[in-house]
């Protein structure tokens, strides 16, 4: 895989992570034990290997939610594209796997209770409208979701 394909593929790692609930997916593919192990990783860095196995589940949890639209997928209208990155999982699980481990801080900030807050306080308050919610993303990922000019 040559630069540009690396850069591609984590751009798409990026894009499909906008379109996950992960605090759904985290807390029903992962234990409470797991979690606190995920949680010392994305804090601090604690327990890096393990934290690894946690984040392959993760990972392959995501590509199948984006693959089959479950309840995991923020939107009901995942962009093609990114529904093929996911399908492709040999091409898709390694770059997505390297973006969270080294973005463990967008990790965390996507999967924490202010996410869910945030956008419980959207509908709430600021009633939008159904069409709305369900193009709703997960802002965290979108300084990664572009490519930069060089």
């Amino acid at each position: 895989m040559n630069r540009f394909q690396n850069e591609e593929s984590i751009i798409n790692s990026a894009r499909v992570l906008q379109h996950v609930k992960f605090e759904c997916l985290i807390s029903k593919e992962i234990s409470e034990q797991e979690q606190e192990t995920l949680r010392a990783f994305c804090r601090s860095g604690d327990q890096e290997e393990k934290a690894e196995n946690l984040i392959e589940k993760i990972v392959l949890a995501v590509l199948n939610a984006v693959v089959t639209k479950n309840d995991f997928v923020r939107q009901l209208a995942v962009p093609g594209e990114l529904r093929m990155f996911a399908v492709d999982e040999k091409k898709a699980k390694l770059p997505m796997m390297a973006l969270l481990m080294a973005r463990k801080d967008l990790l965390y900030v996507s999967w924490s209770k202010a996410n869910r807050d945030f956008e419980d306080t959207l509908v709430y308050f600021y009633h939008i409208s159904l069409i709305d919610y369900l193009f709703l993303q997960d802002g965290t990922w979108a300084g990664m979701a572009v490519k930069k000019e060089s």
